[in-house]
């Protein structure tokens, strides 16, 4: 599947100070639009990935529905697991983090290098897709 859709690259955001990670509506797309899904965490080699799930699966999220006309917002509140990567990333505590993702069909995710994640301002922190 392409990891650009409809020109919106998949993305997940993140900010300490808010206690919130923002999950893209591209990212969710590439999985399907899955009603629910997780997270995975590799400290050793910097990765997350969103995951689809079932709702008995350990630690998973019910993914709000899409309405037509309406704008899509799917927002994690998890101060103790935003401390945990801005951590091991070695974030400052004041900015927020972008970083783009990878679509892995085969394994229902996608997967997000942290390494790679750029700083951006807290206008930026907005899922671009309500942008147009």
């Amino acid at each position: 599947m392409d990891d650009n859709i409809a020109g919106i690259r998949l993305g997940l955001s993140f900010n300490i100070r808010r206690g919130r990670m923002l999950i893209y509506h591209s990212t969710i797309r590439a999985m399907g639009e899955p009603e629910y899904i997780r997270f995975l965490f590799n400290n050793r080699d910097k990765k997350i990935a969103v995951q689809r799930c079932e709702a008995i699966d350990r630690d998973s999220f019910r993914v709000p529905k899409v309405v037509p006309g309406d704008r899509f917002q799917f927002d994690i509140t998890s101060s103790p697991f935003l401390s945990v990567v801005y951590k091991a990333c070695h974030w400052s505590l004041d900015e927020s983090y972008l970083v783009y993702g990878v679509n892995h069909p085969e394994h229902n995710l996608v997967e997000f290098e942290l390494k790679e994640a750029i700083q951006i301002t807290p206008e930026q922190f907005i899922d671009p897709e309500n942008l147009i």
